[in-house]
Order: C-alpha cells, then sequence, then structure tokens
C-alpha cells in the first residue's frame, strides 16, 4: 500500500518495524523495543480515541460483564492497569542482571546464525550494513531503556500500590479522586517523551516526506494519496489505521508552512477527486468518530475560504440530485444538537431539587460528571458541523450562500429532499435561547457567526429572509438574558460582538428600510447605553492597573499579526520572538489569541508575581476584549440613529432619561459617550451598488502615534492637481504613515516617550544657541572683548552637544523610517535584488541625498570647527534657516527647480565670454585698443589668453555696460579702423552677454518664482476652498447652509480614510464584512471609485 520512500521513514524511526530490521536483531531487543514503542503508544492512543459513549459492541460487552454504560470507561481503565502492571514485571525482570547475561549469549548465537543463513540467504542486502545504519537508532534507544527503567525503579511503589487487583464491584462508590489518581497513573507510564512527542516527530518527517515527494514527483505523490484513499475506503480495516491516515491526509490538505506549495496541493486534491470522496464518506460513514475525523478533514481542506474548493463543493452540491450531502449533515447537525438539549433540560429539572443533589451518591456526582463530559463532545460535534457549513460561504461565496436557502439542480429544478438551512439554524438558535448558560456560549457564538457569514456580501435574500423568522426576536432576549449575568468572560464578551455584528449585517450594504425598521424596534437603547457605560468602567479599571499601556498595544498589534497570517507563521514567528523579551514571548505563548480560553475577569484574582511585560500584556488584550464589545454596540447605535430617524428619537429620550437620574451613574455615562464619540470615526464611500454609504468604526489605539508635524507636512506638499492625485497621494503614504506608527508605538514600549516634535523643539532650542553664538561674536569684535569670552564657550559647548544629541535622536527615531522608504523604492525598482553591492550602493546614494543625516553630519563638523580652527563656521550654521522656513526653501527651490537650465545657460555664457577673450587676444586692432587705467597709469591687458579669459569673466559681468567700461576708449581721431572694430566688439558683449544671456538667467529664477507662487495660491485656494475627498466647492455647501469646515473635519475627514485602510490592514480578512472587502479590493486593485469624489451625503 505505501511505497518503499515511506517506508524509509518507518525504518529509520521504528527499525523493529520492518522485515528487514527484524533479522538483524535478537529477539529479545526486537521484544524491548516492541514494548516501548509499540505497546505504549498503542494503549495511548486507544485510550485518547476511546469513544465517551460505548459503540454497539462495546455496549453488549458491558451486559456480558454487567457494567453500566456510564462506566465502561473507567473499567477499561481498570483492566489497562492490570495490564500495565505485568508489563512492568516483565521489564523490571528483564533488566535483572542475570536476564541481561542470558541476552547477551543469546545475541552471540543469533548473530552466528545470522552470519550463516545470510550466506544461503537470497536476500538482496547486507545485514551488516543495514546494522550499522541503524547502530546510532540503538543507542538512543538503549537511552531511552536507561531513562525508562529510572522511571519504573522511582514509581514501582506506586505502581505495586495504584495498580494492586481489587475486585471491581458494580455499585461501588467511586469518587473523582480515585479516577484522577488512575488518569495519574497512566501518565505517569505514558511519557509524553516516548509517546507524543516520538508520534508527532514521525508524523511531522512523513508529512515533509511526502511533500518532497510531490515536488520531485507529482504522478507518485497521487498515487501515495490514492492509496490513503483506499485505506479510508475499506470498512475492514482496523479504526486505529483509517484514523493515522485521516490525520496525514489533513495534514497534507492543509498544509500551511509554504502557502504556494499548499495550493498547488491543493488543487492536486481537487483533481484526484478528493472533496467529493469526502462528501461521499462523510454521507455513508457509520462510525461516529470516524464521520467527525472526515468533517474535521473538510474544514481542515476547505480553510481559509479557497475559491477553487468552494467552487468544487458547490458543483458537488449541485450534482447531488438527492441532496443526500446536506441531508446528512442535518441528520448528524440535530441529532447531536437534540442529545445535548435534553441533557441541558434534565439538568435543569434536577437543580430544581435541592434536596436530591444533597442526598446524591458520589457515585451519581460521578456518573453526572462523566455524562457530562460526553454531551460536551456532542456539542463540540455541532459547532464542528457549524464551522464547515460556514467556511462553505467563507469570503462571501454568493452561490453557496443562496443555494443553502433554497437547493436547486444544475437545470434550475428544486432538489429533492430541499432543505432550507437557514430556517434550520434559526430554529435551533431558538431552542439554544432557551437553554443557554454560561459553559456552553460558544454554540451560539459559532451559530451567530455562521449566520452572520451566509448574508455578508451581502446575500440580500439571506438577510431579508432572517429579518422576517424569530431571529431578532431571540436575539433581544438573550441580550437581556446575557447582560443578567454578573460573570464575565470571553465567550460572553463575543457573544454580545456577533449579536451586535449579526444586526449590523442584516443590512450591510442594503441599507433596506424594511430590515433597518424592524431592528429598530428589537434594540433596547437604555440597555445598550448602560452596556457601554458598564464596559467603559471596566475598561478603565484595567487601564489603570496597566503600567505601560504602549507596551500591551504592541505585543496584542504583534500577536493579531501572527493570527491574521497564519501561512506564515511558521516562518515570521520565530523572527518576532527574537525581538522580544522573556516576558513578552511567554506572553505571545499563552495568550488567548492563540488560544480561545476563557479569562479571569476578576482583578483580584491578578497574579502578583507575574512580570511587568505579561501583566501588561494580558491587562490589555482582556481591556480590549471590553472595549471593543462597547465599540460594537455604539456604532450599531449610530448606524441605527442615521438611517432610522424614529430610532434616534427613541435614543436621544431613552439617553435623557438616563442622564436625569443625578447619581454616579449619570457621570459614567457622560464620560463613556463621550470617549466613545472621540475614538469612533466615520467615513463616506461608493458601495458595489453605486450608491453612497456611511461607514462607521473603531479609530484604531495605533493612529495615536501619527505625529501632528507629519500630517502637516502631507497636507502643504501634498499634489493638488486634480481629487485623483490628491487621493492617490493619500494611498501611496500609507504604508509610511502606518510605519510611523509602529516606529513611534515601539520606542514607548521600550519606555523612549518620544515623538517628532521633540525633534523640532531641540533643533529650534539648537538655533537659538547658533544666534547668540553669533551675537557674542559681534559683542566681542566691538564692545567687550575680554568678558563675553566665557559666555561665548559656554554657547559653544552647548552648541555642540545639541548638534550631536538631535543627531543620535534623528537616527535613532527618524532614521529607520526614512531606511523602510528607501528599501521600498529599492524594491519597486526593476534591480537585481540579490546584488549586495547595488543595493549598498542605492541606499548610500538614498541616504545622502533624501535624508538629514549627511545635513546634520555636516552640522556638527561645522561647529566643531568653530569650535577648533575658526569661528568662521558659525556663520554657516545660520543657514539651518533655511530648512526650517518653508518660505526660504521656496525662495532656494526657485534656483533649484530648473537648475539644469540654468546650469547651461551658464555654460553658454562662459563659452560667449571665451570667445570675446580669444577674438580680443588674437586680433592686434583690438588687443592694442584693450588699455586699462588706474591709479593715473596705463596698463595692457591680455599679456596671455588666460590672463585675457579671466579679466573678461572678472570684469565683463560686473560692469553694467559690458567689458567697454573697463579699458580706455580709442578716440575716432587716431584711427578709424581701431575705433570700429572696439564700437562693434563692445556693443555686441554688452547685447549678447549683459543684456540677452544674463537676463536670460534672470528670467528662469523669475519664472520659478511666479510658478512657485502661482502653485503655493493655487495650493492654498484648494486647502482653503476644496473638500480633499469629494472636491466640491466650499460655495457649493454654504449656499445650502452647511458648515464647510464641519463637512471637512467631520463627513470626509482626510484622515479618518487613512484610519480605516489601517483599521482593513491590522483586521484579520476572514472578519470583513461585505463592505469591507469591497473597500479592500478596491485599494489592492489601486481602485479609487470608493472614494466619493463630487459627492457628499449632505448634498
Amino acid at each position: 500500500m505505501i511505497k518503499s520512500d515511506i517506508l524509509n521513514i518507518f525504518e529509520i524511526e521504528n527499525c523493529y518495524s520492518t522485515q528487514r530490521y527484524q533479522v538483524c536483531i535478537s529477539y529479545l531487543q526486537m521484544y524491548e523495543f516492541y514494548i516501548i514503542d509499540s505497546i505504549f503508544p498503542a494503549i495511548s492512543i486507544y485510550l485518547q480515541n476511546l469513544p465517551d459513549i460505548p459503540s454497539n459492541q462495546q455496549h453488549d460487552l458491558c451486559n456480558n460483564i454487567q457494567v453500566k454504560d456510564f462506566f465502561f470507561k473507567q473499567y477499561i481503565f481498570f483492566q489497562i492497569q492490570i495490564y500495565l502492571k505485568n508489563i512492568s514485571q516483565i521489564i523490571y525482570e528483564y533488566w535483572d542482571e542475570s536476564i541481561l547475561n542470558k541476552k547477551k549469549t543469546l545475541d552471540k548465537n543469533i548473530n552466528s546464525i545470522l552470519e550463516i543463513n545470510q550466506k544461503q540467504s537470497s536476500l538482496q542486502f547486507n545485514c551488516e550494513k543495514v546494522r550499522r545504519l541503524y547502530s546510532q537508532k540503538i543507542q538512543q534507544k538503549l537511552s531511552i531503556q536507561k531513562q525508562l527503567k529510572k522511571k519504573m525503579i522511582e514509581n514501582h511503589s506506586i505502581i505495586m500500590k495504584k495498580l494492586a487487583y481489587k475486585q471491581y464491584k458494580i455499585g461501588q462508590n467511586i469518587i473523582n479522586s480515585q479516577i484522577q489518581n488512575q488518569k495519574q497513573t497512566v501518565q505517569i507510564i505514558f511519557d509524553q517523551i516516548f509517546i507524543e512527542q516520538e508520534h508527532n516527530i514521525e508524523l511531522e518527517q512523513l508529512i515533509y516526506l511526502l511533500i518532497t515527494i510531490r515536488m520531485q514527483d507529482k504522478y507518485k505523490f497521487r498515487s501515495i494519496i490514492q492509496s490513503f484513499i483506499a485505506v479510508l475506503s475499506c470498512d475492514q480495516i482496523q479504526t486505529n489505521t483509517r484514523m493515522n491516515s485521516m490525520k496525514i491526509l489533513r495534514k497534507i490538505s492543509n498544509f500551511k508552512q509554504d502557502l504556494e506549495t499548499n495550493q498547488s496541493i491543493q488543487k492536486d486534491l481537487i483533481s484526484m477527486g478528493f472533496l467529493d470522496f469526502l462528501c461521499n464518506i462523510i454521507i455513508v460513514e457509520q462510525d461516529t468518530q470516524m464521520k467527525l475525523e472526515y468533517i474535521k478533514c473538510l474544514i481542515d481542506f476547505i480553510e481559509e475560504g479557497n475559491k477553487d474548493i468552494q467552487e468544487s463543493l458547490y458543483q458537488y452540491l449541485l450534482q447531488d440530485k438527492e441532496n443526500s450531502f446536506l441531508v446528512e449533515i442535518n441528520r448528524y447537525l440535530q441529532t447531536n444538537f437534540n442529545y445535548f438539549k435534553e441533557y441541558v433540560k434534565s439538568q435543569k429539572e434536577k437543580t430544581k431539587n435541592m434536596s436530591f443533589i444533597s442526598n446524591n451518591s458520589h457515585q451519581d456526582v460521578n456518573s453526572q460528571f462523566h455524562f457530562k463530559k460526553i454531551i460536551f463532545v456532542k456539542l463540540d460535534i455541532c459547532v464542528k458541523i457549524l464551522e464547515l457549513l460556514r467556511l462553505s460561504t467563507e469570503n462571501h461565496y454568493y452561490p453557496m450562500q443562496c443555494f443553502l436557502k433554497q437547493q436547486i439542480n444544475e437545470d434550475g429544478s428544486i432538489k429533492n429532499n430541499n432543505i432550507n438551512m437557514l430556517l434550520i439554524l434559526t430554529d435551533i438558535f431558538g431552542k439554544y435561547s432557551l437553554i443557554i448558560q454560561d459553559d456552553n456560549l460558544q454554540m451560539g457564538i459559532k451559530i451567530l457567526d455562521t449566520l452572520i457569514e451566509w448574508i455578508q456580501g451581502p446575500c440580500e435574500q439571506n438577510q431579508l429572509f432572517l429579518c422576517n423568522t424569530n431571529l431578532l426576536e431571540n436575539l433581544e432576549d438573550l441580550q437581556y438574558d446575557i447582560n443578567s449575568r454578573n460573570k464575565m468572560s470571553v465567550f460572553k464578551t463575543e457573544f454580545n460582538q456577533k449579536i451586535m455584528l449579526i444586526l449590523r449585517n442584516l443590512y450591510d450594504i442594503n441599507q433596506d428600510p424594511y430590515i433597518i425598521n424592524k431592528i429598530s424596534l428589537y434594540i433596547d437603547p437604555t440597555l445598550m447605553i448602560e452596556k457601554i457605560a458598564f464596559n467603559y468602567k471596566l475598561y478603565n479599571e484595567y487601564m489603570k492597573k496597566i503600567s505601560n499601556f504602549h507596551q500591551g498595544l504592541r505585543i496584542f498589534l504583534a500577536n493579531s499579526e501572527i493570527k491574521n497570517n497564519q501561512d506564515i507563521i511558521i516562518n515570521n514567528q520565530n523572527q518576532f520572538q527574537s525581538l522580544c523579551s522573556e516576558d513578552e514571548k511567554l506572553f505571545l505563548k499563552n495568550s488567548t489569541l492563540y488560544k480561545p480560553e476563557t479569562i479571569d475577569f476578576d482583578l483580584k484574582n491578578q497574579n502578583k508575581n507575574t512580570s511587568k511585560t505579561y501583566n501588561n500584556a494580558m491587562l490589555y488584550e482582556k481591556a480590549n476584549l471590553i472595549i471593543t464589545e462597547a465599540f460594537e454596540t455604539y456604532m450599531l447605535l449610530k448606524n441605527q440613529k442615521f438611517l432610522d430617524k424614529s430610532f434616534k428619537q427613541k435614543y436621544n429620550y431613552s439617553l435623557e432619561q438616563l442622564l436625569n437620574q443625578n447619581n454616579s451613574q449619570e457621570h459614567e455615562i457622560r464620560n463613556a459617550l463621550i470617549f466613545m464619540q472621540i475614538n469612533t470615526c466615520s467615513i463616506e464611500i461608493v458601495n458595489q451598488k453605486n450608491n453612497l454609504q456611511k461607514i462607521y468604526f473603531r479609530k484604531h489605539p495605533i493612529t495615536k502615534y501619527l505625529s501632528t508635524i507629519t500630517m502637516n507636512k502631507f497636507i502643504q506638499n501634498v499634489n493638488r492637481e486634480g481629487s485623483t492625485e490628491k487621493i492617490n497621494g493619500l494611498l501611496s503614504q500609507k504604508e509610511n504613515f502606518l510605519n510611523e506608527m509602529e516606529q513611534f508605538l515601539k520606542l514607548n514600549a521600550l519606555g523612549l516617550y518620544f515623538n517628532l516634535s521633540y525633534l523640532a523643539l531641540f533643533r529650534n532650542i539648537n538655533f537659538t544657541i547658533t544666534l547668540l553664538i553669533n551675537l557674542t561674536l559681534l559683542i566681542e569684535i566691538f564692545e567687550y572683548e575680554n568678558n563675553s569670552q566665557n559666555i561665548q564657550n559656554i554657547f559653544q559647548l552647548l552648541n555642540l552637544i545639541i548638534s550631536i544629541a538631535v543627531f543620535i535622536v534623528w537616527n535613532i527615531f527618524q532614521m529607520p523610517l526614512e531606511y523602510k522608504i528607501i528599501q521600498n523604492k529599492f524594491f519597486k525598482l526593476k534591480m537585481d535584488r540579490q546584488n549586495i553591492i547595488i543595493k549598498i550602493l542605492f541606499i548610500s546614494y538614498e541616504i545622502i541625498l533624501n535624508t538629514n543625516s549627511v545635513y546634520l553630519l555636516v552640522y556638527i563638523l561645522f561647529s566643531l570647527c568653530g569650535m577648533i580652527i575658526n569661528k568662521f563656521f558659525y556663520s554657516l550654521l545660520l543657514l539651518d534657516i533655511i530648512q526650517r522656513s518653508t518660505v526660504l526653501q521656496n525662495v532656494t527651490k526657485a534656483i533649484t527647480q530648473n537648475i539644469i537650465q540654468l546650469v547651461m545657460t551658464v555654460v553658454l555664457g562662459i563659452v560667449v565670454i571665451y570667445i570675446y577673450a580669444m577674438l580680443a587676444y588674437f586680433i592686434p586692432s583690438i588687443k592694442d585698443s584693450l588699455i586699462y587705467y588706474g591709479d593715473d597709469k596705463t596698463l595692457p591687458i591680455c599679456k596671455n589668453a588666460k590672463d585675457c579669459l579671466l579679466i573678461f569673466l572678472d570684469m565683463g559681468l560686473r560692469n553694467g555696460g559690458g567689458i567697454g567700461d573697463v579699458f580706455l576708449y580709442p578716440s575716432p581721431e587716431q584711427g578709424n579702423d581701431e575705433y570700429i572694430s572696439r564700437l562693434f566688439f563692445d556693443l555686441s558683449f554688452f547685447i549678447f552677454i549683459i543684456i540677452i544671456l544674463l537676463n536670460i538667467i534672470f528670467g528662469i529664477i523669475i519664472d520659478s518664482f511666479a510658478e512657485l507662487r502661482d502653485a503655493k495660491r493655487f495650493q492654498d485656494q484648494d486647502r482653503k476652498n476644496k473638500c480633499f475627498i469629494c472636491n466640491i466647492e466650499r460655495s457649493e455647501f454654504e449656499n445650502k447652509g452647511i458648515s464647510f469646515s464641519k463637512h471637512q473635519n467631520k463627513q470626509h475627514n482626510v484622515w479618518n480614510y487613512l484610519f480605516y485602510l489601517i483599521h482593513l490592514k491590522i483586521k484579520n480578512q476572514s472578519d470583513y464584512d461585505g463592505t469591507e472587502t469591497y473597500v479592500y479590493e478596491k485599494y489592492i486593485q489601486q481602485d479609487i471609485s470608493w472614494f466619493p469624489i463630487n459627492q457628499s451625503l449632505k448634498l
């Protein structure tokens, strides 16, 4: 069945399990390994897989031995104890020295026999070579023997006492402590080192081997998978073997270590008909445990909402003419839920009779405990079925959403045995609402989660259908029921969140007035406001306990990122944890984001010995769970108020009644609502139906780390040529904004409470000191030459210290952000990313030109030179005023903006002057006339060509009349040729150089000033009179009596759109509603059609 390639791993891990090794080892060694590696694991697996409810054969066995079904598992435990006692005695005797001596003698005899048989045998391998190959593994097994022997000796007395045979009597009192001791005794023998760890390692190695085979030979891999499927298809094969085959297929079908490999494997499995096989075998499988394993395998296969798998499942259901799969799933769900429902009802009836409970025997208590455990296995089955149905519509798969409501054939006709799963699930939820308890809230959460997935997208027919069922009545009742419970837990908080989510998703995108009005009838504003106030109060209590809020937020975000990227968790988790402290690693290991266990919400029960880091992270997670529930409630109220005017009146009346109570609750409600209002944002978008829609969302705490300096800088410098350019400018800077938030969150978490405003403050102080230094230089020159020296030295030292401090602070806090921008720029360019030299050169070039590191370093150098070399350098430090003044930056920009044109014009001017200089030097009539008059003397010019060029460059440009104003002008009487030559020479120089060339240079600079002035005026006008998002003029709002500033700050706040994208970035994509999925897909496609350009709800 399994090919030789797979057998290799078993030969390495379990030498005794292969025929080749059996001829190379003594029977005593083989028996020893058989006990350690086969009997113990087999018993462990049997106990793990032992069903709580006996099968038919086990039920018959219970009747034969006169044991009740409830005590079947305890009976099995007892019989295994006797068996283990015998095994322990055998091992103990086997380790006796006399036995070991006999073993050595037998080994020699067997070795001699093997040598003879090897020569006569026709086996195609060398036994000695095999023995050498396994020698290392044998040594490992022998070391395990010693450890096991030590354990057995240490616990021998305990084992003999615990496992002593006692006649089992039906009806004998079985107390919980005895059962616990039995389990502990079994756990001592079945040590994790010898069972679970080895088994998991072998399984993982086998999976990796299969993946390797898949990468090398696809057809061989398909053949192996078909072999496993054949094992599962055969009812005659033992359940344990089928279970192990199923585990292998589950891991292969959901191989998360490599996303690309996982996708290719899933495509292979789809083409092989793996999904059809799972669906078929779920229909026909009679064994309850195996059916559940098949459902789990199908869940793993569909996980992450793979569209191809969903489409394959949909096609399978379309071709299922008798609707057998959904019928069986429905039957399995209803059966297990009815078991659970009847149990809860019976328990409620028993609790009414308190005398019955007080007189309960130990046996009854234990039987109730055991039966409760069995029932909750049934509950887990229901949860798994609901998860399968939810995953079938993951990511708003519309065809399956419709199909679950009404099953149709490929020709469009309704199927036989049509089942309305929405009606069934709402009916189950109605029954569940009558038996809800604190320990079964996860069932209600899963039902609501499934219904939410069935209506998101939106699926309008499902939304309307659920609105017309009794779901809203049940949700209203449950709100009162849940909120009346005093005990806080994760499940209770999450349950309330799901209630708010499903109410909001009932009109997601669709915004059907009928649905909105009907929901308003089942919402009690008073209850919700009180709930918000209560949660806010509890949230503040937790926040007061946190010594470093930033630290808790940082670990929480890192944990959420790992959760949101399950496909890369193996690659990234270790990398992130390497950056964390030991306390942060401890939190990441135990966080409820990894394990959704119940959190203790009692502040008094906090462990005082827990480290600050771990305590901060845990407290923040609890506080966030509580406040998230409050935000979900608040956003539901905001939506209802905005969409339903009658509900707004109802809400205002309820709020007024609460605020007029004149007690402490009034103050708590006011503070809670103010907090919610400040931390809740709204935006307007164009949805799938091309309608304007208002969205409320929670402003994530990380957005508080975006500095106002960065925001103002963006608003000043963004391209405002049109609405498209402005919005694209915002979207292009999103990652840079998020990097800044994460950077300053990290610094605050480390205790460095710093932001960019501090850096600006330090630089302003330093510039002020530079001014004072230059002032003392003036005072020293003109007045107090001796008295100002000490003050000057102090200022100089302060200037140097602050300059160094600014450089260090900038490189610690700001340089990482600049480096990330440069890295992103490098990756976007089509360069050889593997070439380290190119990368280093590119990054160095960008750092020199586009960051302040070189500038700050030069500033320090000038400050140091001013102290040591010459005080002249302090005057150069005053040029720092250019960088801190936007006006001066525009002045310099007027020159640098067209720098190429200016440089080329200057080069042209030098060339023309050079031509004139050469003309003057090589033409005698002109050369002889170039006489300079100074100090009552006449001096000839242009002794050589170089001097002639330098004089022309110097004197020709500095005189308003050109070069002719420098030299003596020849008299017309001295000769006509010399006078005429100078006339044309001086006049042409004046025209071409002074008038034309210099004015071209001045014109370029003046035009640049004009362009910058016009651009500045346009930007100012656009910023003051046009909305950044919708690009509508201020006058259009004011003509209708709408405040333009309120519109910019509330309805179309540019930063709210950024915060919404960050909200989507941090949120798990599987939790997106229809609107969030639509916006995120548009953002990924760089499509800005979801922005309300030229539209506003106010207009």
